[in-house]
C-alpha cells in the first residue's frame, strides 16, 4: 500500500492503482473518492482524479476523428515515468475529417461536432473535455508565447492572434487555456486537474505588446510589422531605415556574414541568441538530471551547426550586400533582405525547441507553488509525467526524434503520419483507430 501511494504521487495516474490488480483496495479508493471529491482538503486534486477514474458519471472523450491536427504519436519511458502524447499540425483553421471515408460519413450524416460523446472533435474542444474529465494529472505544453518573466501572466489586451489567425486551433487553444496559465485565475476550478505551459519563448507579451525575446526575433517582428503597415514600393527603403535606427541589427548581419569564412563566430553568436534567451536561462538551470541537460545542450549545438551548413553560402553571398545598405541598388537590397529574413525564421525556431525540452525534463520547486500559484497547488506532481504537446508538425518531428535518439523513450502509437502519402494532400485531421482511449490508460504506467 505504501508503494502505491508512492507511485500515486509521483505519477498522478490513477491506472496504477488498477495496475496492483487489488479489488478490495480499488473498491477503498473509489469510496474515499466519493466522499471527499471537492472537499479542497488533503489531497483534493488526487482524489477527485480517482473520482473521476471510478465515476461512471464522468466520460474520457473518445473520439474517431480529432479536427487540426496532422499526425500524432504517443512515447512511454519505463525510466523517467512519462506518457507523452506529441500533436503535429499545420498552422491553420482547416478541419478536413472528410478525407477519411468514415469521417466522411459521420459529417454526411450530420453528426455534431464538439459535443462530450460526439466522434468528431475539433483540437481545442478534445483538449477541453480531457482536462475536465481526466483521471491523471496533466501537463499540456501548447506552443503560444510566453508571458513577460517578471509578470502574473498575459495582458487583458494582449492579442497575439489576429484576422484569420484568429480561427487558428493554436490560437483557439491560447483563448482556453490562457486562464490556467494566469497567476491570478490559476486557481480557478478548471485549472486544478492539469498545468498549461507555454514554449514558444522566442516572442512574449510585454504590456499588450508583441516583443521578440532576443534580437533574432525583435528583427523579425518588425520586418512582419513594415509589411503589414508599409506600401509596397516603400518596403525596400523602410528596410534601410530599419537598419538605419538599429545597430543591434546591423551587427547582427555582421556576426552572420559567412563571407570570412569563420564558422565559430556564426556558431558562438547564433548560440548566444538561443542560450541567453532568458526563459530557457530560466528553464534550463532546472533540469535536474544533468544528463538530460547534457543532451539539450548537444540539441541546440547539432541543431545550431546544421542551420550554418544550410544558409552558409546563402549569408556569404547576401549578407555584404544587406551591409552596403546605405549604396546598395533598391532591388537587389530587398532581395537579399528577404533571403536572409527568411533564413533567419529557421535559426529562431530553436529557442521554441530548447524551452520546450528544458520545460518537459524540469523538476517543479512545489516549496514555492503556492505562492506562484494557489492555495493547495502543491497538490501536483514535481515532474511532468502525463503530457500532451501541441505543437508544429516540424517541432513534433523534433521531439519525437530527441525523446527516442537521445533517451530511451519507445513509441507506442501513431497515427497520421502516412496520410499525406496514403491520400495525396497534407491533412489537418486524425483518424484515432490506432491510438488507445482514453489517453493515460496504459497498463505499464
Amino acid at each position: 500500500m505504501e508503494r502505491l501511494c508512492k507511485e500515486l504521487t509521483d505519477t498522478y495516474n490513477t491506472n496504477v492503482i488498477d495496475n496492483k490488480g487489488n479489488k478490495l483496495i480499488a473498491e477503498e479508493f473509489m469510496k474515499i473518492s466519493t466522499i471527499h471529491k471537492d472537499s479542497g482538503k488533503g489531497k483534493s486534486v488526487l482524489i477527485n482524479l480517482i473520482y473521476n477514474h471510478y465515476s461512471s458519471d464522468v466520460k474520457i472523450p473518445e473520439p474517431l476523428f480529432i479536427g487540426g491536427p496532422a499526425n500524432l504519436t504517443v512515447h512511454w519511458s519505463n525510466t523517467h515515468k512519462k506518457i507523452i502524447y506529441i500533436f503535429g499540425e499545420a498552422h491553420t483553421d482547416v478541419m478536413d475529417c472528410h478525407i477519411f471515408q468514415k469521417g466522411k460519413e459521420l459529417q454526411d450524416n450530420r453528426e455534431q461536432w464538439d459535443h462530450p460523446n460526439s466522434k468528431l472533435m475539433s483540437a481545442e474542444y478534445f483538449f477541453k473535455q480531457l482536462s475536465i474529465t481526466t483521471d491523471s494529472f496533466i501537463d499540456f505544453l501548447i506552443q503560444v508565447p510566453a508571458t513577460e518573466i517578471k509578470s502574473k501572466g498575459y495582458h487583458p489586451d494582449f492579442q497575439p492572434y489576429t484576422g484569420k489567425t484568429k480561427n487558428y486551433r493554436i490560437s483557439k487553444l491560447f483563448d482556453y487555456f490562457k486562464e490556467c496559465i494566469n497567476y491570478p485565475t490559476r486557481s480557478g476550478k478548471k485549472c486544478h486537474l492539469f498545468r498549461v505551459h507555454y514554449f514558444d519563448a522566442k516572442y512574449n507579451d510585454k504590456n499588450s505588446a508583441f516583443k521578440g525575446a532576443n534580437i533574432i526575433a525583435s528583427f523579425l517582428l518588425e520586418v512582419q510589422n513594415i509589411y503589414k503597415t508599409v506600401h509596397k514600393k516603400s518596403i525596400p527603403f523602410a528596410f534601410k531605415k530599419l537598419l538605419e535606427d538599429n545597430q543591434d541589427f546591423v551587427k547582427m548581419f555582421e556576426r552572420i556574414d559567412s563571407s570570412t569564412g569563420r564558422d565559430m563566430k556564426i556558431f558562438r553568436y547564433l548560440i548566444f541568441q538561443i542560450i541567453g534567451n532568458k526563459y530557457i536561462h530560466k528553464e534550463l538551470g532546472k533540469v535536474e538530471d544533468k544528463e538530460i541537460t547534457n543532451l539539450i545542450i548537444d540539441f541546440l549545438q547539432e541543431e545550431t551547426r546544421k542551420i550554418i551548413k544550410t544558409y552558409k553560402l546563402l549569408w556569404k553571398t547576401h549578407c555584404p550586400i544587406i551591409l552596403q545598405f546605405l549604396k546598395s541598388d533598391d532591388k537587389e537590397f530587398e532581395e537579399s533582405f528577404v533571403q536572409v529574413y527568411n533564413s533567419l525564421i529557421n535559426v529562431n525556431e530553436i529557442v521554441t525547441d530548447v524551452y520546450l525540452l528544458s520545460r518537459l525534463f524540469k523538476v517543479f520547486d512545489l516549496t514555492k507553488m503556492e505562492e506562484k500559484a494557489y492555495t493547495g497547488a502543491t497538490d501536483q506532481p514535481a515532474k511532468a509525467t502525463n503530457v500532451v504537446i501541441y505543437t508544429g508538425d516540424t517541432h513534433a518531428d523534433k521531439y519525437r526524434n530527441f525523446i527516442e535518439n537521445k533517451l530511451d523513450f519507445k513509441q507506442i502509437a501513431e497515427t497520421g503520419l502516412d496520410t499525406t502519402k496514403t491520400y495525396g494532400i497534407y491533412p489537418h485531421c486524425i483518424d484515432m483507430k490506432t491510438i488507445p482511449q482514453p489517453f493515460f490508460k496504459f497498463s505499464f504506467v
